[in-house]
Parts: structure tokens; C-alpha cells; sequence
């Protein structure tokens, strides 16, 4: 790899950096030993002048086997220079008559630094190995420390393993680590990773349990700053875990706990309290839940109490704990009524008082509002109270909001039609109001007045009767109800 592929390596961790890069792809641009010994390799071809010396000695007795090889190297060339230590120990003993299992120790060191007009790295790996027959021990360590002109990454892997190989089955025990630290004119970012895992691999496959943690912080020359810590605890195909997250800048403001659990216990030390489960979505309380009224306010005469339990003081069944204005307004209800949405359905009575519906509220069957639904609609709209029997374009009776409106049509015979009138106070035949015609009674028309150059819209008129047919008076483009002969004019200043 020369340098100006290490310069545009450098320029993908630059852009991997950023916000919006996930953390899986800067994982993914750390150099892993291979990528940092290829590195090496090809320095060592662009040397000019090289100084290198070997050191091996073995020693040897019946199927024993011990030795040490050292490689030191030092070498320049006109912009380049570099030099490594690769040091290699090791000690292994063969079976015997079949008796003895072949065993092997191991360990392996790598040192290096280069530097060149255009970048400096520092690279050291260490790789520690034992085994006897199927059983197998190993420590590897790998350190990289890489900077540019507009860039330094600093990167930390540790491996810890055991494992055994039987011909039916495969157990490994493993605690993996990664630190990084990155930096280039764009920002800072840091992270470290662990993993944990047991894994059993057999003739059906894998299953392991796993503990992962993932921490990371990173700041932005443009203000934005995060942190994450990330705890996945996983068991075949169980997973629990949890992230905390914090954010700023950029327009967003992050500060969040996430969990995933199907409950949640909380230990007094002895007895382990399950308070709440999720299930299918739903967060159930499956204990008792206590409340200090001191610190909720609108609990009328349950605030006399040191304590509210909620599984055995507030129910569905009473409502004698409800404040005193609520109880004054529950007054009216007879004593003992049932007021279940099955006894309204049922069919309710009412012997005293009355209905009262507030604007926006209707009774309506079969209309769907005044103007539309054969049946019968009572209620509030386009501002006014309004009541309605019978079928909006055919016979019905009608209050209109403002007059009574009584159509019939006897034998059937076709519903009759009205015109609609439209003009303006400008008076320019190039502008006009769209809407006008004739229609049949009950008809909902949009009307629109025109935007005229010079000119201001301002409202709509005409005669009282004509006006309370129009949903809003004030707007350029609205509906009008025809139910009879209606002029309009859209007046301008």
C-alpha cells in the first residue's frame, strides 16, 4: 500500500467520522493486524538502504522442541523510513507412542514504526498460544497509532479465548475489546467495544450466550456533540439490553433510555419485585403501586392520606373519592343509576334536567351532517345551531339557523332546483366568481371569488337568508347551501 492510498484511507475515516456515518462503519476502517503487516510489507519494498539481522536458536531432545527468532530491521529511502522487531518464541512437544497428546506454546511480537513525508504509524501486535490435543488457549493484542496531514486514529484490539474441538461439538469462551480514538478537522470521535461469549457449535448449529457494551463519544466542529453507551445481553435467542443517549446541537436535543425486556424486577435485597411487564406491546402493573399525594395534585380526599395504594383503595366501583366540585356535578345522577354504555344502548331515560350539546356536538341517524344523509340531525355547524328531518335534496323539514324550511315533493316527483347568483363590487368582465349556476335544493356549491389585481377581497353579501346559507363569509373560496333563489357579490377595497 503506498501513500497516497494510506492519504485516501485517511480521507474514508474523515468522511466515516462524520454525524451521520454509522459507528459500524468506522469499526469497519480499523486496521486489523493483517491490514497493518500488508501495510508494512510494502514499505519494506520501497526501502533503498536496509540493515537486517537474524537471531534463531533451537534446541531439540527425543519429541521436545524449543526456539527464539528475532528479526530486527532498519531501512530508509529518500522519504520513507522504518523499522521493526518481530520476535518469535516457541516450545512444542510431538506424541509419543500415541500416549502423549502433541502440545505447543507460543508467542509472537511485532513492533514497528515508519515515517514518511506524508504520514507516521506505529504498529504492535503480540499473539500468545497454548494447546494440548483439542484444547486451545490464546491472548492476541494489536495496537495501531496512524496519523496524516489532516487526521490521527488510534486503535486498541484484545482477544482472550479457550476452546475445545471434539468431533461432534465446539465450545469457545471469548472476551473480545476494541478502542478507538479518531480525530480530523471535522470532529473528534472515541469509542470502545466489548464482547463476551460462550458458544457451543454442534451438528445443528450455533448457539452462544453473549454480554456486548458499546460506549462512544463524539464531537463536531459544527456544534454537534453525542454519547451512547450500549448494554446487549443476549442467551440463544433471548435478548435483553439497554441505551443511554445524549445528543445536542444541529437542531436536536437527545436524552433517552431505551430498554428491551419482557419485565422488570427490583430487588430489596432478599425478594426480587416484578412491578410492571410488557406484554404484546402493552406495559401491564402487576403489583401494587403506590402514589405520596403530596406530589400529585387533584385527589381531593385521598390527599388526607399518608399513602394511595392502588390495589386496594382506588377502583372501579366508587366514586367517593372524587373531589367536591366533581361530586357536586355527580349530584344530579340518581342514586344507584346505571349509566354503562350497555344501559344507554339499552335505552335511557331521562326523567329531569336535560341534554345539552355543546358546540360542535351532535344527535344525528342516518344524516351524516346537515346537509347530507337522509334520517335526522341535530347538532352544530358553520357556526350555527341547526336541526334537520328528512332528505337534503328531497322532502324534509329544516331549521336552517336562521328560518324554517319545510319541502315536500308529493307522488314523488323530482326535487326542485334553484339558481345561484354571483357577482362582484369591481365590476371586471376579466375576473369572475366561479361557482354560480342552478342546482338542486340541498346542494353544497363551492363558490370562489376571483383575485383581482389592485383589489382586496373582503367578504361576501347579500340578503340576510342568502348570507346564513354560506359556511364563511369572510372566506374568498367557500360552499354555499342552495335551498332557494341566492344572489351573492364578492365586495373588494
Amino acid at each position: 500500500m503506498n501513500p497516497e492510498t494510506v492519504i485516501a484511507l485517511s480521507r474514508v475515516r474523515k468522511e466515516a467520522a462524520e454525524r451521520k456515518a454509522a459507528d459500524a462503519e468506522l469499526r469497519a476502517l480499523i486496521p486489523e493486524t493483517p491490514e497493518t503487516l500488508a501495510l508494512l510489507s510494502k514499505f519494506r519494498s520501497q526501502l533503498k538502504r536496509v540493515d537486517e539481522r537474524v537471531t534463531k536458536q533451537e534446541v531439540s531432545l527425543g519429541e521436545a522442541t524449543a526456539s527464539i527468532e528475532e528479526v530486527s530491521r532498519v531501512g530508509v529511502s529518500e522519504r520513507l523510513a522504518l523499522a521493526e522487531q518481530i520476535t518469535s518464541l516457541s516450545a512444542e512437544v510431538a506424541g509419543v507412542a500415541g500416549n502423549l497428546s502433541s502440545t505447543s506454546a507460543r508467542i509472537e511480537e511485532i513492533s514497528a514504526v515508519v515515517a514518511s513525508d506524508q504520514l507516521a504509524l506505529a504498529a504492535f501486535s503480540r499473539d500468545m498460544r497454548t494447546r494440548f490435543d483439542r484444547f486451545d488457549a490464546r491472548y492476541n493484542e494489536q495496537v495501531t497509532l496512524f496519523t496524516t496531514a489532516d487526521a490521527a486514529l488510534a486503535t486498541r484490539t484484545t482477544s482472550l479465548e479457550a476452546s475445545v474441538d471434539t468431533p461432534t461439538t465446539g465450545l469457545l469462551a471469548r472476551v473480545a475489546t476494541i478502542e478507538s480514538a479518531y480525530v480530523d478537522a471535522s470532529g473528534a470521535y472515541a469509542q470502545a467495544i466489548s464482547a463476551i461469549t460462550a458458544q457451543l457449535t454442534g451438528p445443528s448449529g450455533s448457539i452462544y450466550s453473549s454480554v456486548q457494551t458499546e460506549a462512544s463519544a463524539r464531537a463536531t466542529a459544527d456544534g454537534f456533540l453525542s454519547g451512547k453507551y450500549a448494554l446487549k445481553v443476549t442467551a440463544g435467542n433471548v435478548v435483553t439490553g439497554m441505551n443511554i443517549t445524549s445528543a445536542t446541537g444541529s437542531g436536536t436535543d437527545v436524552s433517552e433510555i431505551t430498554f428491551q425486556a419482557s419485565s422488570f424486577k427490583i430487588y430489596n435485597g432478599t425478594t426480587g419485585v416484578a412491578p410492571f411487564q410488557v406484554v404484546g406491546g402493552v406495559v401491564k402493573i402487576t403489583g401494587s403501586l403506590v402514589i405520596s399525594p403530596a406530589d400529585v395534585t387533584g385527589l381531593g380526599a385521598l390527599a388526607t392520606a399518608s399513602s394511595v395504594d392502588l390495589a386496594t383503595q382506588v377502583t372501579n366501583k366508587s366514586l367517593a373519592n372524587v373531589d367536591s366540585a366533581a361530586n357536586s356535578k355527580l349530584a344530579g345522577i340518581a342514586a344507584g343509576a346505571d349509566v354503562t354504555l350497555s344501559a344507554v344502548n339499552g335505552g335511557l331515560n331521562v326523567t329531569g334536567g336535560g341534554i345539552t350539546l355543546s358546540s360542535g356536538g351532535a344527535i344525528k341517524g342516518g344524516a351524516s351532517s346537515f346537509g347530507a344523509g337522509t334520517g335526522f340531525f341535530l347538532g352544530y355547524e358553520g357556526g350555527q345551531y341547526k336541526f334537520r328531518v328528512g332528505d337534503p335534496s328531497g322532502s324534509r323539514i329544516e331549521w336552517d339557523g336562521s328560518s324554517w324550511n319545510v319541502v315536500s315533493f308529493p307522488g314523488g316527483g323530482a326535487a326542485p332546483t334553484f339558481a345561484l347568483s354571483l357577482s362582484d363590487s369591481v365590476g371586471n368582465p376579466l375576473y369572475v366568481c366561479t361557482g354560480g349556476g342552478t342546482y338542486t335544493t340541498g346542494s353544497i356549491v363551492s363558490i370562489s371569488a376571483p383575485t383581482i389585481p389592485g383589489y382586496t377581497f373582503t367578504n361576501w353579501a347579500g340578503a340576510s337568508y342568502d348570507e346564513a346559507m354560506v359556511d364563511s363569509l369572510t372566506s374568498q373560496s367557500t360552499t354555499v347551501a342552495v335551498t332557494h333563489n341566492t344572489s351573492l357579490i364578492a365586495n373588494y377595497v
